[in-house]
């Protein structure tokens, strides 16, 4: 990287930091920044005073263009760098380094939309019910899939609990700084609490290996349970089923559409799910044309009324 270009990156880190970003979007916006800076040397680009919004369309014909694997980078990916690298450059311009923001009009790639995988809730149940638990990984496992699917948590907001974050008398679990760097309280069902007790009798204890460790869920080595070890979790009893293409989002998303099925108010919902507005809810809780036939023929005037 040109000397030029050497503060900037940690000093958007920092900006980032005193902002109270989460340390995933620190990490996510670094490495799209240092992705940019690495496409700007091999364009010989080397001072700043030379960036212009050329650049940033050429990024982003470059990260649509790229291949992994022989595999084009994936819509969500692109859509990430190139928001990492608009709000570098929005900083750049904040801080009087450009004399504008460049990458202000520069648009982001948009993904076709489609309707996420639902579990019917038996699936629901089978998958909840699939880890062993007479071992202590099985317990574990369990109580686990019985917290997203009854929390409908997002997979980063599991793997942030610690023990502090469980109220047994209300019951609930308190999400602290989850997407949008916002609180919530989530109410903990009999079956995941049930689960949860177990676990926190008989298998932290044992793995456990150093006592000032206080995140909630734990790998059998006593270390905190990772964004990525929570989704091989789901991943190896999906596996274990013989499905493909259920993760632990998809928990979340079922646990919200059998909700809605069931009569749930989608404000309670929004609260549930964390969003900031109705509109993200209605995302999470589309019907699926099934849903949709039925409904045509149960209420619809023209149809023959069963």
């Amino acid at each position: 990287m040109h000397l030029s270009f050497e503060p900037w990156p940690s000093r958007f880190q920092e900006w980032m930091r005193l902002r109270n970003w989460s340390d995933e979007t620190l990490a996510n916006y670094g490495f799209g920044v240092r992705d940019f800076l690495r496409f700007l040397d091999s364009q010989g680009v080397t001072h700043l005073g030379s960036l212009h919004r050329g650049l940033v369309e050429s990024f982003r014909q470059d990260l649509f263009d790229r291949r992994v694997k022989g595999k084009p980078l994936a819509v969500a990916t692109q859509s990430s760098r190139l928001t990492a690298v608009k709000t570098f450059l929005r900083f750049l311009a904040k801080e009087n380094v450009l004399l504008m923001d460049i990458g202000a009009g520069v648009d982001l790639p948009k993904a076709a939309q489609s309707l996420p995988r639902v579990l019917s809730e038996e699936e629901a149940v089978k998958l909840l019910e699939s880890p062993d638990v007479a071992t202590l990984r099985g317990i574990r496992d369990r109580a686990v899939l019985e917290v997203l699917y009854c929390t409908a948590a997002r997979n980063s907001e599991v793997g942030s609990f610690q023990l502090e974050d469980v109220d047994w008398e209300l019951p609930a679990l308190h999400i602290r700084q989850g997407k949008g760097q916002k609180d919530r309280l989530v109410p903990l069902g009999e079956e995941a609490r049930a689960w949860l007790e177990e676990y926190l009798q008989r298998v932290r204890p044992a793995w456990l290996r150093d006592g000032s460790e206080l995140h909630l869920f734990l790998t059998s080595r006593g270390q905190a349970l990772t964004v990525s070890s929570l989704a091989d979790i789901v991943k190896f009893h999906v596996r274990k089923l013989g499905w493909k293409g259920v993760t632990a989002h998809t928990l979340r998303h079922s646990a919200a559409t059998h909700m809605l099925r069931r009569g749930a108010n989608v404000r309670h919902l929004q609260e549930l799910l964390g969003h900031s507005s109705l509109q993200t809810t209605s995302h999470y809780t589309q019907v699926d044309l099934k849903d949709l036939h039925k409904a045509l023929r149960r209420y619809h005037p023209r149809e023959r009324q069963s």
